[in-house]
């Protein structure tokens, strides 16, 4: 028996955005950092957070903080800022395109 071809689609479809999502944000991830490295490479990431964060608009700033470090959901953080949930959204996509180039070592021709 075949199987539908709309749920065939489907499934297909979302490999294909997932492969092109992982292409995009592959760069992003930290391969090779070994433990032992002392801390020295805790206190420059940190200070080049700092400095990217302080790139951002202070409403960028705050969704960033509060979703990502003080892990509140999208409808918590627009509660606490007084605001909507999709407001919320796009300042935390406008934050991860702004930091994005800031925070990553790769070339440019891998982004």
């Amino acid at each position: 028996m075949t199987p539908p071809r709309r749920p065939t689609l489907t499934i297909h479809v979302d490999g294909r955005r997932r492969f092109g999502r992982w292409l995009r944000v592959r760069h992003l991830l930290v391969v090779g950092r070994d433990s032992s490295d002392g801390p020295e490479h805790a206190v420059v990431d940190g200070a080049d957070l700092r400095s990217a964060l302080a790139a951002l608009s202070p409403r960028q700033r705050a969704c960033v903080v509060l979703h990502y470090y003080e892990d509140l959901s999208v409808a918590q953080v627009a509660d606490v800022l007084g605001c909507a949930p999709g407001a919320v959204k796009r300042h935390l996509s406008d934050a991860r395109a702004r930091l994005e180039p800031l925070l990553t070592d790769a070339p440019e021709e891998l982004r």
